[in-house]
């Protein structure tokens, strides 16, 4: 996913890369590593270079955070799952967690009305007239 379509030009990366895109629904799904995103229970820190990796990790963090945020701000929901959810004992809770998104994301029934022609408007004459290229007052509003 490029960055300009979730809102945010600032960083000089230019893409997102998104585990999961729902696109009609505007979910945004990431698998964080434990290692990689620090994840409180399973993140480890190496013995060496100490110093790096902390900067490292702590730099990943929050370029996860700005991403959050411009994604959110651009109207996407955003699900952020460990890798460490995705054990079998763990894989009910985090599947809830995605389906949630994406119902909470989906509009309401109600509100996708399909489009249909007012016939009492337009009427059978009118609409094939328009359709042929006839001249009549119903179809000048067709365009």
């Amino acid at each position: 996913m490029r960055i300009s379509e979730c809102g945010m030009r600032n960083g000089k990366a230019h893409r997102v890369s998104v585990d999961f895109v729902f696109r009609r629904e505007r979910v945004a799904v990431f698998v964080d590593g434990c290692f990689w995103h620090a994840c409180p229970r399973h993140g480890t820190m190496p013995a060496g270079s100490r110093a790096f990796w902390q900067a490292k990790l702590a730099r990943n963090t929050e370029r996860d955070a700005q991403v959050t945020r411009a994604l959110r701000m651009a109207g996407w929901r955003v699900v952020r799952v460990w890798e460490c959810a995705l054990a079998r004992s763990r894989a009910g809770r985090t599947m809830a967690r995605i389906t949630r998104a994406l119902r909470a994301a989906q509009p309401a029934r109600s509100a996708r009305v399909p489009f249909r022609q007012n016939r009492t408007t337009h009427g059978a004459a009118g609409r094939d007239a328009a359709v042929r290229g006839g001249a009549t007052s119903s179809s000048a509003s067709w365009g």
